[in-house]
């Protein structure tokens, strides 16, 4: 089976082929998910060199991918291109995701990874941390580390998992906070075109900073820090379910339909008018898969709350009544 998943990314497969192929990779996992691994990697040098017509870095992603693919064909082995293939940063766990390349003032090339609405992107860093962006974030990732330290700006969510590299810290900065770690699991939301910021955290120990505010506050596991009209509060929850969006589902413990509104039009291309203001105080809580439409979770918390809607025509605004 590892020779026909060679011989199908290096495109020699005939049909036939390919539906026995196909046919394998839906009965083993394993193989299932090295196809998918591939799949993902192969599309991101694929959109990067669409997006970046003539550029130096995207060809040659575009290249070191078949190369990968000729060393695994010589040496029959997919670990080898594993290694191999670590220098391509982001596999794709969307349709379509902008990759932007460009130099900043200092002179350090930066990667620009845009995350449409309604999906997610799953980033591997140079240094091995892991980053799940979702929708309509952006993060600016540098060509490479210096030896201070690691430094990531995010517009956006994503859930972070970071490798642990004693001296050299790694900074999330955002347009109001920073979050500063050493090894660590935790999530960011910052949006910058919304009065909105929070950091849960699920592992390890972050710092969370503003020296022009002279704010600083440093967070366990199961704390949450968040942006109030008076400045951070720091409350307990239960970190875990602030990251099931990573895994496809969204969960609402015990927030009010006013915070509810926002992560919907966030996740998904719509837009509320409120005609019912005391809906806003309404309190729920429930889970849903990113799969559901942005009607079907209105609906159900509309059977279970005192609040009517309708919808647009287009469907892309509803009118809480």
């Amino acid at each position: 089976m590892q020779q026909l998943l060679e011989r199908y990314f290096y495109g020699e497969l005939n049909e036939n082929e390919k539906t026995a192929f196909f046919s394998a990779v839906e009965k083993d996992a394993e193989l299932k998910a090295d196809f998918i691994r591939l799949q993902n990697i192969k599309g991101l040098t694929i959109v990067a060199s669409s997006h970046t017509a003539g550029s130096e870095e995207a060809e040659t992603s575009l290249r070191r991918f078949y190369a990968g693919i000729r060393m695994m064909r010589r040496q029959w082995r997919l670990q080898s291109f594993y290694r191999y293939a670590a220098i391509i940063v982001v596999a794709v766990l969307c349709t379509f995701v902008t990759v932007r390349y460009f130099v900043a003032g200092n002179d350090t090339l930066y990667s620009e990874i845009v995350v449409p609405v309604g999906q997610r992107v799953n980033i591997t860093l140079t240094d091995g941390s892991k980053v799940c962006l979702n929708s309509r974030s952006r993060i600016r990732i540098p060509k490479s580390f210096n030896s201070r330290n690691r430094k990531v700006y995010l517009d956006g969510e994503a859930c972070f998992e970071v490798v642990k590299a004693q001296g050299k810290p790694f900074t999330v900065e955002t347009s109001r906070y920073n979050v500063r770690v050493l090894g660590t699991k935790f999530n960011v939301i910052n949006y910058s075109e919304m009065p909105m910021f929070e950091t849960t955290l699920i592992e390890g120990s972050v710092e969370v900073s503003n020296a022009g505010k002279g704010e600083n506050i440093r967070l366990s596991p199961d704390e949450q820090v968040r942006l109030t009209d008076k400045g951070l509060q720091k409350i307990a929850i239960d970190a875990e379910d602030q990251t099931l969006w990573t895994n496809g589902v969204f969960a609402f413990d015990s927030q009010p339909f006013s915070e509810i509104i926002k992560r919907i039009e966030l996740y998904y291309d719509v837009k509320f008018i409120i005609q019912n203001t005391k809906a806003l105080d309404i309190v729920y809580t429930g889970k849903f898969k990113s799969s559901d439409s942005a009607e079907q979770i209105i609906n159900a918390i509309h059977q279970t709350n005192k609040f009517n809607y309708r919808m647009s025509l287009d469907n892309k605004i509803i009118y809480i009544q």
